[in-house]
Protein backbone atom coordinates (compact mmCIF):
# COMPACT_ATOMS: atom_id res chain seq x y z
CA UNK A 1 0.00 0.00 0.00
CA UNK A 2 1.40 3.54 -0.95
CA UNK A 3 2.01 5.85 1.87
CA UNK A 4 0.12 8.67 0.81
CA UNK A 5 -3.12 6.32 1.94
CA UNK A 6 -2.12 6.30 5.08
CA UNK A 7 -3.43 8.43 8.40
CA UNK A 8 -5.29 11.46 7.51
CA UNK A 9 -5.12 10.65 4.02
CA UNK A 10 -7.23 7.32 4.40
CA UNK A 11 -10.84 7.10 2.97
CA UNK A 12 -10.92 4.71 6.52
CA UNK A 13 -9.63 7.54 9.08
CA UNK A 14 -10.88 7.83 12.44
CA UNK A 15 -8.95 10.36 13.66
CA UNK A 16 -6.72 8.39 15.45
CA UNK A 17 -6.74 6.64 18.98
CA UNK A 18 -7.58 9.37 21.77
CA UNK A 19 -7.35 8.57 25.50
CA UNK A 20 -10.71 7.58 27.76
CA UNK A 21 -11.10 6.20 30.85
CA UNK A 22 -12.53 2.85 31.70
CA UNK A 23 -16.46 3.04 32.46
CA UNK A 24 -15.58 0.48 35.59
CA UNK A 25 -12.50 1.08 37.08
CA UNK A 26 -11.33 4.40 35.41
CA UNK A 27 -7.99 3.67 34.40
CA UNK A 28 -6.69 5.30 31.00
CA UNK A 29 -6.84 3.62 28.00
CA UNK A 30 -6.42 4.75 24.15
CA UNK A 31 -9.41 3.78 21.75
CA UNK A 32 -10.17 4.35 18.47
CA UNK A 33 -13.03 6.98 18.23
CA UNK A 34 -15.03 4.13 16.17
CA UNK A 35 -14.41 1.91 18.99
CA UNK A 36 -15.77 5.03 21.66
CA UNK A 37 -19.55 4.82 20.71
CA UNK A 38 -19.54 0.77 21.38
CA UNK A 39 -20.62 -0.42 24.78
CA UNK A 40 -17.17 -2.85 25.43
CA UNK A 41 -14.54 -0.50 23.75
CA UNK A 42 -15.44 1.72 26.89
CA UNK A 43 -14.02 -0.74 29.40
CA UNK A 44 -10.16 -1.87 29.89
CA UNK A 45 -10.60 -5.57 29.42
CA UNK A 46 -12.97 -8.15 29.42
CA UNK A 47 -13.18 -8.57 33.31
CA UNK A 48 -14.16 -4.48 33.97
CA UNK A 49 -16.99 -5.87 31.74
CA UNK A 50 -18.20 -8.36 33.21
CA UNK A 51 -18.26 -6.87 36.66
CA UNK A 52 -20.20 -3.68 35.24
CA UNK A 53 -22.35 -6.05 33.38
CA UNK A 54 -23.71 -7.48 37.17
CA UNK A 55 -24.45 -4.64 38.58
CA UNK A 56 -25.90 -2.69 35.83
CA UNK A 57 -27.32 -5.11 33.62
CA UNK A 58 -30.17 -6.72 35.73
CA UNK A 59 -33.97 -6.55 36.01
CA UNK A 60 -35.71 -3.62 35.33
CA UNK A 61 -32.26 -2.16 33.56
CA UNK A 62 -32.86 -4.64 31.12
CA UNK A 63 -34.31 -4.08 27.74
CA UNK A 64 -36.38 -7.26 27.56
CA UNK A 65 -37.13 -7.41 31.08
CA UNK A 66 -40.67 -9.01 31.85
CA UNK A 67 -41.00 -8.31 35.49
CA UNK A 68 -39.25 -11.07 37.16
CA UNK A 69 -40.98 -14.05 39.44
CA UNK A 70 -43.89 -13.43 40.62
CA UNK A 71 -45.94 -15.64 43.39
CA UNK A 72 -48.93 -18.51 43.03
CA UNK A 73 -50.56 -20.97 44.57
CA UNK A 74 -50.37 -24.65 43.70
CA UNK A 75 -53.56 -26.04 42.61
CA UNK A 76 -52.77 -29.11 44.50
CA UNK A 77 -51.40 -28.46 48.08
CA UNK A 78 -51.97 -24.29 47.87
CA UNK A 79 -48.41 -24.13 48.65
CA UNK A 80 -46.93 -20.58 47.67
CA UNK A 81 -44.79 -20.87 45.20
CA UNK A 82 -42.62 -18.16 42.52
CA UNK A 83 -42.56 -18.13 38.89
CA UNK A 84 -42.71 -15.94 36.06
CA UNK A 85 -45.65 -14.16 34.74
CA UNK A 86 -44.96 -15.95 31.06
CA UNK A 87 -45.63 -19.45 32.18
CA UNK A 88 -48.61 -18.19 33.85
CA UNK A 89 -50.15 -16.44 30.91
CA UNK A 90 -49.53 -19.94 29.12
CA UNK A 91 -51.64 -21.94 31.55
CA UNK A 92 -48.12 -23.35 32.77
CA UNK A 93 -46.90 -23.42 36.29
CA UNK A 94 -50.17 -24.98 38.27
CA UNK A 95 -47.91 -27.29 40.43
CA UNK A 96 -45.51 -26.52 42.78
CA UNK A 97 -43.71 -29.83 41.51
CA UNK A 98 -43.13 -32.83 40.34
CA UNK A 99 -45.26 -34.70 43.11
CA UNK A 100 -48.31 -32.41 43.19
CA UNK A 101 -48.61 -33.21 38.97
CA UNK A 102 -48.74 -36.58 40.03
CA UNK A 103 -51.11 -36.27 42.70
CA UNK A 104 -53.21 -34.08 40.20
CA UNK A 105 -52.98 -36.92 36.98
CA UNK A 106 -54.23 -39.48 39.28
CA UNK A 107 -57.08 -37.44 40.48
CA UNK A 108 -57.89 -37.11 36.99
CA UNK A 109 -61.04 -39.38 36.19
CA UNK A 110 -60.37 -42.49 33.80
CA UNK A 111 -62.93 -41.35 30.78
CA UNK A 112 -61.32 -37.82 30.92
CA UNK A 113 -57.93 -39.41 29.59
CA UNK A 114 -56.66 -39.35 25.93
CA UNK A 115 -56.28 -43.26 26.37
CA UNK A 116 -59.73 -43.82 27.58
CA UNK A 117 -60.87 -46.93 26.04
CA UNK A 118 -64.48 -47.56 27.38
CA UNK A 119 -63.09 -50.01 30.48
CA UNK A 120 -61.59 -53.35 29.94
CA UNK A 121 -64.32 -55.91 30.28
CA UNK A 122 -64.35 -59.96 30.67
CA UNK A 123 -64.08 -62.61 28.55
CA UNK A 124 -63.32 -66.35 28.08
CA UNK A 125 -60.37 -67.87 27.15
CA UNK A 126 -60.90 -70.00 24.30
CA UNK A 127 -58.54 -72.78 25.01
CA UNK A 128 -58.73 -72.88 28.86
CA UNK A 129 -62.20 -71.23 29.69
CA UNK A 130 -60.33 -68.96 32.38
CA UNK A 131 -62.39 -65.36 32.46
CA UNK A 132 -59.92 -62.30 32.16
CA UNK A 133 -59.82 -58.57 31.19
CA UNK A 134 -59.32 -56.99 27.68
CA UNK A 135 -59.92 -53.79 26.21
CA UNK A 136 -63.29 -54.15 23.91
CA UNK A 137 -61.55 -52.45 21.13
CA UNK A 138 -59.41 -55.20 20.98
CA UNK A 139 -61.76 -57.93 20.70
CA UNK A 140 -63.32 -55.95 18.01
CA UNK A 141 -60.49 -55.97 16.02
CA UNK A 142 -60.40 -60.09 16.26
CA UNK A 143 -58.31 -60.19 19.60
CA UNK A 144 -58.57 -60.61 23.30
CA UNK A 145 -59.57 -64.46 22.40
CA UNK A 146 -56.68 -66.07 24.85
CA UNK A 147 -55.49 -65.52 28.34
CA UNK A 148 -51.90 -66.02 27.46
CA UNK A 149 -49.39 -67.26 25.02
CA UNK A 150 -49.46 -70.88 26.04
CA UNK A 151 -53.27 -71.00 25.26
CA UNK A 152 -52.50 -69.68 21.66
CA UNK A 153 -49.92 -72.26 21.07
CA UNK A 154 -51.91 -74.50 22.51
CA UNK A 155 -55.22 -73.66 20.29
CA UNK A 156 -52.82 -73.16 16.99
CA UNK A 157 -51.45 -76.84 17.72
CA UNK A 158 -55.04 -78.30 17.47
CA UNK A 159 -56.58 -76.08 15.26
CA UNK A 160 -53.82 -74.99 12.74
CA UNK A 161 -52.57 -77.72 11.61
CA UNK A 162 -52.64 -80.29 8.23
CA UNK A 163 -56.37 -79.83 6.52
CA UNK A 164 -57.55 -77.01 9.38
CA UNK A 165 -54.53 -74.82 8.30
CA UNK A 166 -56.12 -72.96 5.21
CA UNK A 167 -52.42 -72.85 3.78
CA UNK A 168 -52.76 -76.93 3.55
CA UNK A 169 -52.09 -77.93 0.14
CA UNK A 170 -52.52 -81.91 0.54
CA UNK A 171 -49.52 -82.77 2.44
CA UNK A 172 -47.15 -81.97 -0.56
CA UNK A 173 -43.90 -81.06 1.28
CA UNK A 174 -41.21 -83.43 -0.50
CA UNK A 175 -39.53 -86.27 1.58
CA UNK A 176 -35.94 -84.76 1.52
CA UNK A 177 -37.29 -81.30 2.75
CA UNK A 178 -39.02 -83.04 5.59
CA UNK A 179 -36.01 -85.52 6.35
CA UNK A 180 -33.52 -82.51 6.07
CA UNK A 181 -35.78 -81.10 8.99
CA UNK A 182 -35.37 -83.56 11.31
CA UNK A 183 -33.56 -82.79 14.59
CA UNK A 184 -30.73 -85.47 13.46
CA UNK A 185 -29.86 -83.50 10.54
CA UNK A 186 -29.05 -80.87 12.26
CA UNK A 187 -26.89 -82.40 14.72
CA UNK A 188 -24.89 -84.32 12.07
CA UNK A 189 -24.43 -81.25 10.50
CA UNK A 190 -22.92 -79.54 13.41
CA UNK A 191 -20.26 -82.56 14.26
CA UNK A 192 -19.19 -82.90 10.68
CA UNK A 193 -18.29 -79.17 10.64
CA UNK A 194 -16.86 -79.46 14.32
CA UNK A 195 -14.55 -82.38 12.45
CA UNK A 196 -13.09 -80.59 10.04
CA UNK A 197 -12.81 -77.26 11.69
CA UNK A 198 -15.11 -75.07 10.15
CA UNK A 199 -13.26 -75.20 6.92
CA UNK A 200 -13.81 -76.72 3.18
CA UNK A 201 -11.69 -79.74 3.00
CA UNK A 202 -11.24 -78.95 -0.56
CA UNK A 203 -10.33 -75.28 -0.75
CA UNK A 204 -10.08 -74.47 2.46
CA UNK A 205 -12.43 -71.60 2.82
CA UNK A 206 -13.61 -70.71 6.21
CA UNK A 207 -16.22 -67.85 5.75
CA UNK A 208 -19.13 -67.98 7.70
CA UNK A 209 -22.29 -68.88 6.29
CA UNK A 210 -20.73 -70.20 3.06
CA UNK A 211 -20.09 -73.99 4.41
CA UNK A 212 -22.41 -76.72 3.38
CA UNK A 213 -22.28 -80.20 5.31
CA UNK A 214 -22.05 -83.09 2.10
CA UNK A 215 -23.08 -86.46 2.01
CA UNK A 216 -20.16 -88.36 0.32
CA UNK A 217 -22.15 -91.47 -0.48
CA UNK A 218 -25.19 -88.95 -1.74
CA UNK A 219 -28.03 -88.29 0.45
CA UNK A 220 -30.53 -88.90 -2.39
CA UNK A 221 -28.84 -92.53 -3.06
CA UNK A 222 -29.18 -93.79 0.43
CA UNK A 223 -32.60 -92.26 0.37
CA UNK A 224 -33.52 -94.59 -2.68
CA UNK A 225 -32.14 -97.37 -1.14
CA UNK A 226 -34.43 -97.07 1.78
CA UNK A 227 -37.40 -96.74 -0.35
CA UNK A 228 -36.35 -100.12 -2.24
CA UNK A 229 -35.64 -101.86 1.42
CA UNK A 230 -39.05 -100.81 2.83
CA UNK A 231 -41.51 -100.03 0.34
CA UNK A 232 -44.64 -100.42 2.40
CA UNK A 233 -43.32 -97.77 5.12
CA UNK A 234 -42.58 -94.13 5.19
CA UNK A 235 -39.05 -93.44 4.32
CA UNK A 236 -39.91 -89.82 6.53
CA UNK A 237 -40.07 -91.98 9.55
CA UNK A 238 -37.36 -95.37 8.63
CA UNK A 239 -34.62 -92.24 7.72
CA UNK A 240 -34.66 -91.20 11.52
CA UNK A 241 -33.33 -94.61 12.31
CA UNK A 242 -31.16 -94.92 9.80
CA UNK A 243 -27.24 -94.91 10.90
CA UNK A 244 -25.83 -94.27 7.17
CA UNK A 245 -27.32 -91.28 6.79
CA UNK A 246 -26.40 -89.82 10.41
CA UNK A 247 -23.01 -91.36 9.93
CA UNK A 248 -20.30 -88.45 10.28
CA UNK A 249 -17.58 -90.41 8.64
CA UNK A 250 -20.05 -90.11 5.52
CA UNK A 251 -19.70 -86.47 6.04
CA UNK A 252 -17.45 -83.44 4.17
CA UNK A 253 -17.29 -80.31 4.77
CA UNK A 254 -17.34 -77.68 1.24
CA UNK A 255 -18.02 -74.31 0.48
CA UNK A 256 -20.86 -73.49 -1.86
CA UNK A 257 -18.94 -73.57 -5.32
CA UNK A 258 -17.02 -76.57 -4.26
CA UNK A 259 -20.43 -78.29 -3.33
CA UNK A 260 -21.53 -77.15 -6.60
CA UNK A 261 -19.08 -78.43 -8.12
CA UNK A 262 -19.21 -82.29 -6.52
CA UNK A 263 -22.81 -82.45 -7.34
CA UNK A 264 -22.10 -81.64 -11.35
CA UNK A 265 -19.48 -84.37 -11.04
CA UNK A 266 -22.44 -86.92 -10.07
Amino acid sequence: MSRNLFGEKSSNWKGGKIEIKCTHCGESLFRNKCNISKERGNFCNNKCYGEWQSKNIVKEKVANYAGGLVATNCIICKKTFYTYPLRIKRGESKFCGHGCFSEWKKSLKAEKSNQWRGGKILVKCEQCGKEFKVYPSDVSNGGGRFCKHECYGAWRTENMRGEKNTAWKGGTTQESVLIRGHKKSEVWRKSVFERDGYACKVCGDKTGGNLRAHHIKHFSKIIQEIKEKYPLLSTTEISGDCKELWDISNGITLCEPCHKMEHKKK
